[in-house]
């Protein structure tokens, strides 16, 4: 099953949508931690914490930069 498989599904298990950690944000966007860091910071993705560890949610992701390229378009 593919990301956007799991992502549209209603009953995904939070465990299959959430990234733990800016490696796994970072790899899932293709960008770099350190870009994580800085789109944490600065707000500009739905990116939260538990404790000091950065975590994400795919359909989150998936969804903002979707609104975003909308509205680019």
């Amino acid at each position: 099953m593919t990301d956007s498989q799991i992502a549209d599904r209603e009953d995904v298990a939070l465990k299959e949508d959430t990234l733990y950690g800016a490696k796994e944000i970072a790899n899932f966007l293709g960008c770099t931690q350190r870009k994580v860091f800085y789109y944490k910071e600065k707000k500009l993705v739905p990116l939260g914490c538990i404790g000091s560890q950065i975590i994400g949610s795919k359909s989150a992701l998936r969804q903002h930069f979707k609104s975003q390229m909308q509205a680019a378009g």
